[in-house]
């Protein structure tokens, strides 16, 4: 079968975003609200330091670069940072820093693809869906849930079926499946620092100041696999 093809055709029925679908609400796709304890959050970063919070020693109003959001508060801050400038989340779920040692469950695993360090930086999204697709198919990998165009390159996630604690998929496992995803992924400018499980990415919804275009989702397949079953796909490459 010609891939270009098979993978027209499936683009057409498994890239179909949710109806009304907002970018600024794509973390809900893998930060659910099931937190037994409530220990877990998703933590924002912005150098434009946009974020409000109370001095408990003075009581007065202050601006800070970070903050946080538990997942039941998830959707109303989201609302919130809808068409900011350069803001990022975490890919994964923390307590209240976002420190590896405080690292509380892994969602995806991801690559940050400064494509406009490759000969093909000006692809159009479109080519970029079909290229990323038919290289899956061709390697026998799976395809990322999500494909995002960060106002100037883009990202690739690969959604768990269920978010994983550090007893259940260790960092060391992590680790090994994110380098076989950037060395895979190098043609298209995979950016070999950015592996770490406390990653955070352009938040899909924002603007990115230095384009002025919008991040936003351009592929959607909602066909999860385990964390165990990605990385017995990805770390043998």
């Amino acid at each position: 079968m010609n891939s270009h093809i098979h993978y027209t055709a499936k683009f057409q029925k498994s890239s179909k975003l949710p109806h009304n679908f907002e970018n600024i609400f794509e973390p809900l796709f893998y930060h659910d609200k099931a937190d037994k304890k409530k220990r877990a959050y998703i933590h924002f970063f912005s150098k434009n330091k946009i974020f409000t919070y109370i001095d408990k020693k003075t009581n007065e109003e202050k601006k800070a670069s970070t903050s946080n959001s538990s997942l039941s508060k998830l959707k109303e801050t989201l609302t919130d940072l809808k068409d900011v400038v350069d803001v990022y989340a975490t890919v994964n779920q923390f307590t209240f820093t976002r420190k590896l040692e405080n690292l509380i469950y892994t969602t995806m695993f991801y690559s940050d693809l400064d494509i406009y360090h490759t000969g093909f930086k000006d692809i159009s999204k479109e080519d970029f869906i079909e290229k990323v697709l038919n290289y899956c198919f061709e390697n026998k990998i799976p395809e990322p849930n999500l494909m995002i165009y960060s106002g100037n390159g883009f990202y690739l996630k690969w959604l768990f079926s269920e978010k994983c604690n550090k007893y259940e998929f260790t960092l060391d496992k992590y680790k090994i499946a994110q380098k076989a995803i950037n060395q895979l992924f190098q043609f298209l400018g995979a950016d070999s620092k950015a592996l770490d499980a406390s990653r955070v990415l352009r938040l899909p919804g924002s603007i990115n100041s230095k384009t002025g275009k919008k991040c936003e989702v351009i592929y959607f397949n909602d066909e999860r696999k385990s964390a165990q079953d990605l990385f017995e796909a990805f770390s043998h490459f």
